[in-house]
């Protein structure tokens, strides 16, 4: 988050999406919390951040499957494709 604010980002270039591979599902809450906070204080609505676990990855079949966990500063994590992710950074 600091790079964006303080990196030699382009403002004409959308920032990347931020994927997290997590060992398991106890690991994913705590990281999802944490980035919540982070993208509570960032005020921030282009960054996208999502993680997933070391199991669901390996068990998708295509990139349709919901298997990343989108963090929200106001609302609850959602289940969603990497498919999804990448056309709402393009909109």
């Amino acid at each position: 988050m600091k790079f964006k604010d303080e990196g030699d980002w382009y403002d004409d270039i959308p920032f990347p999406a931020i994927l997290a591979i997590c060992e398991d599902k106890k690991a994913q809450t705590k990281l999802n919390r944490q980035m919540k906070r982070i993208l509570g204080e960032a005020w921030d609505d282009e960054l996208v951040f999502a993680t997933t676990t070391n199991q669901l990855l390996h068990e998708a079949t295509k990139p349709t499957d919901r298997i990343w966990s989108k963090v929200d500063a106001d609302e609850e994590p959602v289940s969603v494709s990497l498919r999804s992710l990448v056309v709402a950074e393009d909109s």
